[in-house]
């Protein structure tokens, strides 16, 4: 019977993966004639059709599929338009949720993980804060691009539960981890080679620019003072691409600290491939996001080397040596250059934007409010700002829920390492910016790993699926 069973399994992947190959060929068919001249639009028809294939047959392998998607071309858009042209990252996420609900199972899955997870609570609750901040705000002024945005940052939440209720899998923790790391490179890689090769990257935009992206001008970001060059990427923003490597750093650098042999190489080249990336962008939350993730990943092995890093890191910051890159970290931390004074003085606008609607927010508008500015680098503010005191508030009860919970006993749990140290670090860089909660694919990313970190309790309860 066993024999059967496994030929029958084998018989029914064999037919759903030819699906998915034909859905492949067919989109690489329609990309080819409907974008002769535009080479990267066939890859977005080609992408498009595999991933809500994969939604279709294997929602849980299609979110591994997305990762290198969501590194390496987070804003590519759909190829078609439907109402509008969505990125391929938030409409194959929908796909994804979509095929995750459909399933027989999972309804029972996710009623059965609201009994044993107050963390669902937590999430359950800030969707619905987000959403009737939506309505209200709809209310006051019909929006139709407020919706639009809204349910694209919901999309990514719910990213939540689809990784809390597949990662009771070990299996599917590991491989959506070294999913990140691996992009994470990839993503150093290409932003190392743009930041030294000017010319090559206005040639990347360009060829971007047919899939989404912003024009060659945006191929290089300047720091304030109109000199220093940052490393961008295919990430279009320094900050947002320090945000993503400082989260691949993180678990990179725990997953080395927690493999044994031939592994531990691997994960350190990987990790040592992100760094000139990570330092190009000059993001100075996300170089201190990455340092408090790789402080959590050197817990896990030896308690005393996160300490005596701790302890060195400090020392040299507080170096009366001028080196540039300490210098441009010295002088956001002491607020003495014009971003920082800028990040200080949007803080002065958050009593007024919260007080002009404490219970339900401003709503995720999208045109600035004459009377204060909505500009701020914190994403719990920010997130106050537009779901009200009662949405800051749930978003804070589940991060210092998930963060705590996962990392109480996380030297008895390694296996949790990558994920805790990657969630750490878009915390911390989150203090600083608010992209982990304000674009969409970073919302997915971050709630991703806290639905890892979920997934990762509850099977402990079920270690049967371990």
């Amino acid at each position: 019977m066993a024999s059967v069973v496994s030929i029958g399994t084998r018989s029914g992947a064999r037919r759903h993966w030819l699906t998915v190959a034909l859905l492949a060929a067919i989109g690489g068919v329609a990309g080819i004639f409907a974008s002769i001249d535009a080479p990267p639009l066939s890859l977005t028809w080609i992408l498009l059709f595999v991933l809500i294939g994969a939604a279709i047959v294997r929602p849980d392998f299609a979110l591994r599929l997305l990762i290198p998607v969501l590194y390496l071309i987070p804003f590519a858009i759909a190829p078609v338009r439907v109402g509008a042209q969505p990125p391929i990252v938030e409409l194959s996420l929908a796909a994804i949720a979509l095929g995750f609900i459909s399933r027989p199972n999972s309804i029972r899955e996710l009623r059965s993980a609201f009994s044993v997870s107050r963390q669902y609570w937590w999430v359950a609750a800030l969707l619905a804060a987000g959403s009737i901040s939506t309505l209200v705000s709809m209310a006051r002024s019909a929006d139709p691009a407020q919706l639009q945005y809204a349910a694209k940052l919901g999309i990514g939440v719910f990213a939540f539960y689809l990784t809390s209720t597949w990662g009771i899998s070990r299996a599917f923790r590991s491989s959506v981890m070294g999913a990140i790391v691996i992009s994470g490179a990839a993503q150093s890689a290409l932003a190392t080679a743009m930041y030294l090769r000017t010319d090559w990257a206005a040639w990347v935009f360009g060829l971007a620019e047919t899939i989404g992206y912003p024009d060659a001008s945006s191929a290089v970001r300047f720091l304030p003072d109109g000199e220093t060059v940052r490393a961008v990427g295919t990430a279009v923003d320094p900050n947002v691409l320090g945000a993503m490597l400082a989260v691949a750093l993180a678990a990179g650098t725990a997953r080395a600290s927690t493999s044994r042999g031939g592994a531990i190489t691997i994960w350190l080249a990987a990790s040592a491939a992100i760094v000139p990336g990570l330092a190009l962008s000059l993001s100075r939350g996300a170089w201190l996001g990455a340092g408090a993730g790789v402080l959590i990943a050197l817990w896990v092995r030896s308690p005393r080397s996160a300490v005596a890093l701790a302890v060195a890191g400090l020392a040299v910051v507080s170096l009366p040596t001028r080196i540039p890159l300490l210098e441009h970290l010295r002088a956001g931390l002491m607020a003495r250059d014009p971003a920082s004074v800028l990040r200080l003085r949007e803080l002065r606008e958050v009593p007024a934007v919260i007080g002009d609607s404490p219970v339900f927010g401003v709503g995720f508008i999208t045109e600035s409010v004459a009377r204060y500015s909505l500009q701020v680098s914190n994403s719990l503010l920010w997130i106050a700002e537009r779901t009200g005191l009662l949405g800051g508030i749930l978003y804070l009860g589940a991060v210092v829920d998930v963060l705590y919970s996962s990392g109480r006993r996380i030297r008895a749990h390694p296996e949790r390492a990558a994920a805790l140290a990657g969630f750490a670090a878009a915390l911390v860089t989150g203090f600083f910016d608010h992209h982990i909660a304000s674009i969409p694919h970073m919302v997915a990313l971050f709630w991703l790993l806290a639905g890892i970190l979920v997934g990762s309790m509850v099977a402990e309860r079920v270690p049967s699926r371990n």
